[in-house]
């Protein structure tokens, strides 16, 4: 990442919740490990949707969100 990503931690009904609206990204787990999983799952769906496509196929609001995915993100990769 370019930066660290700070994730606030709410809690609702009994859930762990983590979001960041600008993405929009909303994660919820019974524990922290479930919803930072949980949050993993939504960023790595964004980015595989949104930001690896060409600006031609997104709306405006999949455009700004793209713009704010890679603003963190300069490359994901595989460690082994």
């Amino acid at each position: 990442m370019k930066s660290d990503l700070k994730v606030p931690v709410t809690h609702e009904d009994g859930m762990i919740v983590l979001e960041i609206k600008s993405l929009p990204i909303v994660a919820y787990g019974s524990s922290l490990g479930e919803a930072v999983a949980n949050f993993q799952d939504h960023f790595a769906y964004l980015w595989d949707s949104i930001a690896l496509q060409p600006d031609s196929l997104l709306t405006r609001d999949a455009r700004e969100t793209k713009r704010m995915q890679l603003g963190l993100v300069s490359k994901i990769a595989i460690a082994t």
